[in-house]
């Protein structure tokens, strides 16, 4: 099985060098299975017409994350995970490749993908190969993970998920397992190589799919007008129609908006039979520090207390009557919330 060893390499060599070749998640991109990204963003990244996008916070997180859930499924499941430090390379197709984020080893069936993500409890529903409403985030790692099994050639895979959530903090992750799906893979290959071949190496951009894809591949008009049939011109008309729908039903409601806001008033919720109907709160006030009047005020304080731009938390913390006195305050806004379910 060919590799690339990438335990010397840094993180900005594995990045350019990512330009030479497919991965897991962007064959899941360009197959359609990316909210996130277009098959004409991976050939605009594969040509070097535009940099990757940097890592998020949160995808830094999932990153440092890992080894914490490989650790804890060993544990759980009696398993030995290793990291791999290659980046694999299909048999065939050379610029079809992947990185696995670790490997489940001395297992009967063999050595398996370990695939790691951490996701919210909620998004976790469906996180199943056989349930009959799949989860759109499981799919898109699903499609990873087959394409891992197809440039390896290992006959199992895995994906350990660890639920985590800003409130409720972390739950215990799970082990799906997933089996290779060889007619999946056998088109997946398919589509690869003719999105290497007839797109990156030809330069020929692939079809848009999004409002965002047409503006980069044709970002003005040109002086001329395309004669079309019956059928767009009925499509036209269905435009029209509706954007005058949608003007006229604004209106209305902008209307019977006004209408029950003179009723509420000040109240902050309106209720029939005891059921409440509707919300009309204030969000908070929003709070500024007037700087400007302040410097005005106590040009030595305000000189002692930059560190090195003023230090408004120290003012508030240890001179709140000073603090209180130069705070602007604006009542924050009221949102109509209706509460009756349809």
């Amino acid at each position: 099985m060919a590799y690339v060893k990438t335990n010397e390499m840094t993180r900005e060599e594995w990045i350019a060098g990512r330009r030479s070749y497919l991965g897991a998640s962007e064959t899941a991109a360009i197959l359609g299975f990316d909210k996130y990204r277009t098959p004409l963003d991976v050939y605009l990244e594969k040509r070097g017409e535009v940099e990757p996008e940097p890592a998020g916070q949160r995808a830094e997180a999932g990153l440092r994350a890992e080894q914490m859930i490989a650790e804890w499924l060993a544990d759980l499941y009696s398993l030995k995970i290793q990291r791999d430090n290659k980046i694999r390379i299909h048999p065939t197709l050379n610029y079809w490749r992947c990185n696995l984020d670790r490997l489940i080893v001395g297992q009967p069936n063999g050595t398996a993908v370990l695939e790691l993500k951490t996701t919210s409890m909620e998004n976790l529903k469906n996180w199943n190969p056989t349930a009959e409403e799949l989860n759109p985030t499981f799919v898109h790692h699903w499609v990873q993970v087959q394409c891992q099994l197809a440039v390896t050639g290992y006959k199992w895979a895995a994906i350990g998920v660890m639920p985590a959530d800003s409130f409720r903090g972390f739950g215990q992750p799970e082990l799906i397992p997933i089996q290779p799906d060889q007619e999946f893979i056998g088109m997946m290959a398919r589509r690869v190589q003719e999105f290497w071949e007839a797109h990156v190496l030809a330069g020929v951009p692939p079809e848009p799919v999004t409002a965002d894809d047409l503006k980069i591949l044709y970002p003005r008009s040109q002086p001329k007008t395309l004669e079309v049939d019956e059928t767009t011109r009925t499509l036209v008309l269905k435009i029209a129609w509706m954007r005058g729908a949608k003007k006229k039903i604004e209106e209305r409601l902008e209307t019977i908006e006004l209408s029950l806001k003179m009723l509420l008033t000040d109240y902050e919720a309106a209720s029939c039979s005891g059921e409440t109907i509707c919300t009309y709160k204030s969000s908070r006030d929003k709070e500024t520090f007037n700087e400007e009047r302040f410097r005005a005020s106590h040009p030595q304080e305000a000189e002692q207390w930059v560190r090195p731009v003023l230090d408004v938390d120290y003012i508030k913390s240890e001179h709140p009557d000073l603090y209180k006195e130069y705070l602007d305050v604006k009542p924050g806004s009221r949102s109509l919330l209706p509460k009756i379910n349809l």
